[in-house]
């Protein structure tokens, strides 16, 4: 869905997957879920908002997590941003272009 805005996307499928290639690729912004094998998505939003190379790398965290308390909690570490699944991609678009120009990536 994103193809018409030319971001370029990489995927991690596990916590500690995600850690190594937030690292190496230092990406604009980082979307992930909170319910991962190897390594919850909170346990990845501690190492980044911990490491001083990566603490300001927006973190829009989309779930289907139901705790009433990961919202509250996730904000308090530091995301940027908290969506819960299911939602229509016009929510993921919103909260994407609030950190990346997403009108200028489509017309170049």
């Amino acid at each position: 869905m994103f193809r018409p805005y030319r971001v370029e996307i990489d995927h991690a499928h596990y916590g500690m997957e995600g850690i190594a290639r937030v690292t190496q690729w230092k990406p604009s912004l980082v979307v992930m879920d909170l319910a991962m094998p190897n390594g919850s998505g909170e346990d990845l939003l501690s190492v980044l908002k911990f490491n001083p190379l990566l603490k300001d790398i927006p973190v829009i965290i989309l779930t289907g997590v139901r705790d009433a308390d990961a919202e509250r909690r996730t904000m308090l570490q530091g995301a940027s941003s908290f969506l819960r699944k299911p939602l229509d991609f016009r929510q993921i678009l919103f909260e994407v272009s609030r950190f990346i120009d997403l009108a200028q990536r489509g017309r170049e």
